[in-house]
């Protein structure tokens, strides 16, 4: 008479204890794919140029390190004007400053910050002379 009874409680403790550590493991996704947890600081030079250059709309951008988390280069925006570009990477954060030939200057930001409940994203952008 336990035995019926049983069974169906033990699948069910089994089926929660799967699911809850399925969920608390940060790097397995349910389908077992790792999950990409890319902080801002582990760019590369390529992925930093595509989103400055995005930001800025470019239509051409090239970056060299200068040092460590520093990136400097120049750009041009689809009427051929020119841009003299600095970088700055840090952990979660990336910032840029950029002045164009016309005396035009640019400053971005975009963060990842971290929060209970999940990351969150912000982008900033400022233009003036």
């Amino acid at each position: 008479m336990r035995r019926p009874l049983l069974t169906p409680v033990l699948l069910l403790v089994a089926s929660c204890l799967t699911a809850c550590n399925s969920s608390s493991n940060p790097t397995q996704t349910r389908l077992g794919e790792p999950k990409t947890k890319t902080r801002l600081g582990d760019l590369g030079k390529a992925e930093i140029e595509a989103r400055v250059k995005e930001s800025l709309k470019l239509s051409e951008l090239s970056l060299t390190q200068a040092e460590k988390g520093v990136y400097t280069g120049t750009g041009k925006d689809v009427e051929g004007a020119t841009y003299k570009v600095k970088v700055t990477q840090e952990t979660d954060k990336i910032s840029f400053e950029a002045e164009n030939d016309k005396g035009w200057k640019y400053k971005g930001t975009e963060e990842k910050k971290p929060y209970p409940q999940g990351e969150s994203a912000s982008k900033t952008f400022t233009k003036g002379k």
